[in-house]
């Protein structure tokens, strides 16, 4: 276990990119120009969530250097 620094935050919420426009590198603008944003108001890191079950997102964010770092269990009442 390594604990993380505590850094100024930003997120990353239900980024989406419709099906025709995927794969021609218009996610990764949008992350590209997110980060560079969030770094011009001070943040020093970004978080994203993805479903357990959207691979596509987990191999998109990796691609990006984003880590794993924590896993959220659920249970419906």
């Amino acid at each position: 276990f390594t604990a993380r620094r505590k850094a100024k935050m930003v997120e990353i919420e239900n980024m989406f990119v419709v099906e025709e426009y995927r794969r021609r590198g218009v996610g990764s603008q949008l992350v590209e120009v997110f980060i560079k944003e969030a770094k011009e108001k001070g943040a020093q890191r970004v978080k994203v969530a993805a479903l357990i079950q959207n691979k596509i997102a987990h191999d998109f964010y990796q691609k990006k250097a984003f880590a794993k770092h924590e896993l959220v269990l659920e249970k419906d009442l």
